[in-house]
């Protein structure tokens, strides 16, 4: 039994705010596409619109292509875009990555388009890059590497 003194307090949360322990939001995009959010805690504000994800991860999956990808913290705009903060860690398909502890990512679901910057690393079995930023295009199929950019090959 608790008693009054014994009692946690619960997380500070603003007006019209809900707050969710362990969510998973799963929506279908294409024909045959979908994309997963978990995260261990959420905070949902205007109405659905907003989402504040701590220790969360997303599953993109499209194309026959998937991205996995995990952060500390993910925002997300009612299906307009998706942000990551702080030390993401993934992986494309075949291809794994990385950024420094002020990583960032946002990913837009109308044109397929985003960018990650903060000291980020990609890596495949036979080569790494290491760039400033990085700019993807999912509907023409392009990837441009910004800033200060090292290839590293292995024969």
């Amino acid at each position: 039994m608790f008693n009054r003194e014994e009692k946690v307090p619960l997380p500070k949360v603003e007006k019209n705010t809900l707050l969710l322990k362990k969510m998973t939001l799963k929506e279908n995009i294409g024909d045959d596409g979908f994309y997963e959010l978990t995260t261990d805690k959420a905070y949902v504000y205007d109405n659905y619109k907003i989402i504040d994800m701590d220790n969360c991860s997303v599953i993109f999956q499209d194309r026959g292509n998937t991205l996995k990808a995990k952060s500390l913290k993910c925002k997300i705009y009612n299906n307009v875009k998706l942000e990551m903060f702080n030390k993401i860690k993934g992986n494309f398909n075949e291809y794994s990555f990385a950024s420094g502890d002020e990583g960032y990512f946002v990913y837009f679901f109308d044109n397929e388009t985003g960018f990650a910057n903060g000291n980020l690393q990609i890596s495949s079995n036979t080569s790494k890059v290491y760039s400033e930023s990085v700019y993807f295009n999912k509907q023409l199929n392009t990837v441009e590497f910004k800033g200060a950019v090292e290839v590293e090959y292995e024969y």
